[in-house]
């Protein structure tokens, strides 16, 4: 997505200087890759973040590269790699990103790029020239293939001590990482309290932190860019706190640590460049483990129902697009039932839970979230998905991309809602946001308004908004929208987090319906004021009307008042 709007905003090539970063941050936040609650004002801070992921990643290249601990201009870099590119331009590994279609396309490309990155590197302008030669994600395969059954998968402050720091990785090096990863739980086990436990990493971080000469929470934010982008490669799943390799991936992790021990670093940097930037495949694109991912993801269809064919097939191409195939019906199968799933109590329950910690700024939850906008966005999602009754298919009904897991990549782009919803007689648009205050009514007031005034034809469009706090000044105009010279007063229920959780807690009770949302949302629009201030008061009172007249619980007794 990222990667895309440089492509596309014209960014490529003019990614220098802080006018252009500041230019780059504002695109991020407009296009809702990022949320604006995580704009720096006159900072050039975050766009310039975003250009050293992506030339970090291979997709673009830089300005500037160092070798042998000089700096070397990307001009002669590129004369040498053969290539024609210019500085912030994209690779030809970028324009297979920008150019995959499916979420299997996604995933490889990322595979390939982490695959082949290794340390130091002409990129890696911090990592001392003599650091010993390594590949990060290899080397994580290499553990959590070591670690199995009740050991399996790694948690985060794990990766932080035992993963992220610049160390050599030989034959053996993942067995004794595994090792003392379990040596450091049992250990850990043996502490009673949770105080305990927190100054006991607290300690192994700080050895970290100190031995790469670094903050203390250095390393545990490495940790979770690690796992962050680890996970674009499709081969994990996390189970409680830990990711663990899916078991219908095993094969392939196998492969990539048995071949990288053929070719393990690359020490000519233009050769590494090359490679990185250029190069296509992986050992893992042959016949053989092709074949075998298909018989698992095959495997997995038959239990979803999905009806698949023995196709003989021997080009590793095709067997690749088969793959493809395969895993984008496998995830729209598992899509709806894990609509059906979000209907069961214990599902509307944990939904409840994770918004009441979001609403009440619950620290130790929100630090687990690796994107909290795009979080609320999904968690908002299950919110409606539990009220069913929806006539099309769920994947049609979120704005953002999901993965194999069916958790939210990133937050639904600008240009549409973040979800929309087909009842029987009316659409739903939903738009979510962690904004508050002015900088809600600056980005969110025209989007909000565009895409519930531009629903889909045929029925009426209604729209909810949901938001932390709700801004007086939002409130003023988000029902105002002219069609032409016409004036249309626009029909949208604005709620908080906390709204929505009370909201939920009734349905939990009471299982509402897409006629009680509308009724919801028509009765707090039945006043047409301008006000803000008076239309806030207007839906804090409806709101408390409706609530009673379904069964809310009432707080203070703690008891279901009856309808």
């Amino acid at each position: 997505m990222g990667l895309r709007l440089l492509h596309e905003g014209g960014f490529l090539g003019n990614l220098e200087g802080e006018e252009n970063e500041i230019k780059l941050t504002d695109a991020l936040v407009q296009s809702g890759v990022v949320d604006s609650a995580s704009k720096e004002k006159s900072s050039a801070w975050l766009g310039r973040k975003w250009r050293n992921v992506m030339v970090k990643l291979g997709f673009i290249t830089d300005k500037a590269y160092r070798i042998e601990g000089k700096a070397v201009s990307h001009s002669k870099i590129f004369t040498e790699i053969g290539a024609d590119m210019n500085a912030y331009s994209l690779t030809p590994a970028g324009e297979r990103l920008v150019m995959a279609k499916t979420l299997g396309e996604v995933q490889d490309v990322f595979l390939q790029q982490l695959y082949r990155h290794q340390l130091p590197n002409p990129l890696e302008k911090k990592v001392p020239k003599d650091a010993p030669p390594m590949r990060p994600f290899v080397l994580l395969l290499d553990v959590l293939l070591s670690l199995q059954n009740d050991d399996a998968g790694i948690s985060q402050t794990e990766t932080a001590i035992f993963i992220q720091e610049i160390q050599s990785h030989t034959q053996d090096t993942g067995v004794k990482i595994a090792m003392k990863i379990i040596a450091y739980r049992k250990k850990r086990g043996m502490l009673s309290s949770r105080r305990e436990k927190l100054i006991f990493d607290k300690e192994l971080l700080s050895e970290v932190s100190t031995r790469a000469k670094v903050k203390l929470l250095t390393p545990r934010d490495y940790a979770d860019t690690t796992i962050r982008y680890f996970s674009m490669t499709g081969l994990f799943e996390v189970h409680g706190s830990r990711m663990c390799i899916k078991a219908e991936k095993r094969n392939v992790a196998e492969e990539l640590v048995k071949s990288s021990q053929d070719l393990f670093v690359i020490t000519d940097p233009v050769q590494y460049l090359k490679e990185f930037y250029v190069g296509t495949g992986l050992p893992t694109d042959n016949t053989r483990v092709l074949n075998e991912e298909l018989a698992a993801l095959k495997e997995i269809a038959h239990e979803l129902k999905i009806k698949t064919k023995a196709t003989g097939e021997k080009d590793p191409n095709r067997l690749k697009a088969e793959k493809y195939k395969l895993e984008e019906d496998i995830l729209f199968a598992k899509e709806e039932q894990f609509a059906l799933l979000q209907q069961n109590p214990d599902q509307v329950e944990d939904i409840i839970s994770s918004l009441s910690k979001i609403a009440t700024s619950d620290r130790d939850f929100l630090r687990s979230l690796v994107d909290l906008p795009a979080y609320l966005e999904w968690i908002v999602w299950r919110g409606f998905l539990s009220v069913d009754h929806i006539t099309v298919p769920t994947k049609e009904t979120r704005g953002f991309p999901v993965d194999s897991d069916l958790q939210p990549r990133y937050p639904a782009p600008g240009g549409r809602p973040d979800m929309s919803f087909e009842f029987l007689d009316y659409s739903l648009v939903v738009e979510v946001t962690l904004t508050t205050s002015t900088r809600q009514y600056i980005a969110e007031c025209e989007p909000v308004r565009r895409h519930v005034a531009n629903g889909k034809g045929g029925k009426e469009t209604l729209g909810i908004f949901i938001a932390p706090t709700l801004d007086n000044n939002f409130l003023h105009k988000v029902r105002e929208h002219f069609r032409g010279d016409e004036l249309i007063m626009l029909k949208i229920l604005p709620l908080t987090i906390s709204h929505f959780v009370r909201l939920l807690e009734v349905h939990k009770s009471t299982s509402i319906t897409p006629d009680d949302v509308k009724d919801l949302i028509l009765r707090v629009n039945s006043s047409e004021s301008s006000n803000g201030l008076e239309w806030k008061k207007h839906i804090e009172q409806t709101f408390d009307e409706w609530l009673q007249e379904h069964g809310a619980v009432d707080a203070v007794r703690g008891k279901v008042v009856a309808a």
